[in-house]
């Protein structure tokens, strides 16, 4: 959630930056764009088999992963969440040039990446701290 935040800020931080012509603060946000994606992307990848384990009853789900049902199932939740991460590859540069040819800019673009990344700290924080979920 810390990690969607930090982008939030970053994506808001580049649109105000645009409009400088700055590249010093350019690369800035960008930068903590690409670090906080990363720590978010690290951080997923951690928690997946962590909640696998909770969810098959492994008392101590921070450091076993379960019976093989559960790393089978583990393994094909992973590879999935790979898959749909490297759509984003794809999907942000379409935006943007989408943003550029519809708008001239792409303030449009981020500001709905932002957006996005708000989105999904809230759905984030609605389902994994939810009061009696472990």
């Amino acid at each position: 959630m810390i990690a969607f935040a930090i982008m939030a800020l970053g994506a808001g931080g580049l649109i105000l930056v645009l409009g400088r012509g700055t590249f010093g603060e350019f690369l800035g946000c960008f930068l903590l764009l690409f670090v906080a994606t990363g720590i978010g992307n690290g951080s997923v990848y951690r928690m997946i088999p962590t909640v696998f384990a909770a969810r098959a009853g492994v008392e101590d789900a921070s450091h076993r992963s379960g019976d093989v049902g559960t790393q089978r199932r583990t393994a094909a939740a992973l590879g999935i969440i790979s898959a749909v991460g490297a759509y984003g590859g794809f999907v942000i540069p379409q935006l943007l040039g989408l943003s550029t040819t519809a708008t001239g800019g792409y303030a449009t673009a981020i500001a709905g990446i932002g957006i996005a990344y708000l989105v999904l700290m809230i759905a984030t924080a609605a389902l994994y701290l939810r009061s009696g979920r472990a």
